[in-house]
């Protein structure tokens, strides 16, 4: 078995070169977006027996609404409520 040396790598200092210009080149600073989101994201931990009494009185079926619109629903019945208070 010959023993030969280890080949010579021309190419990758061409690769080397791209890689810091590239690097080099920088980027900019990220921009917050022109118009606020329609939508925020929100976690919400409900105990499970609370859960259940929702699915109760939840209607049920294929138009029914999701457990979300349930939510959304309630929300602004609460908000309607303590909005037209005084």
């Amino acid at each position: 078995m010959a023993i030969r040396s280890k080949p010579r790598q021309d190419a990758p200092a061409a690769n080397e070169r791209a890689v810091e210009a590239f690097i080099g080149k920088g980027g900019g600073v990220t921009k917050a977006p022109d118009k606020p989101e329609a939508a925020k994201k929100l976690q919400l931990r409900l105990p499970v027996d609370i859960i259940q009494r929702i699915d109760a009185v939840r209607p049920k079926g294929i138009t029914a609404p999701s457990r979300h619109d349930w939510f959304l629903q309630a929300m602004l019945e609460k908000l309607e409520r303590e909005e037209g208070q005084p």
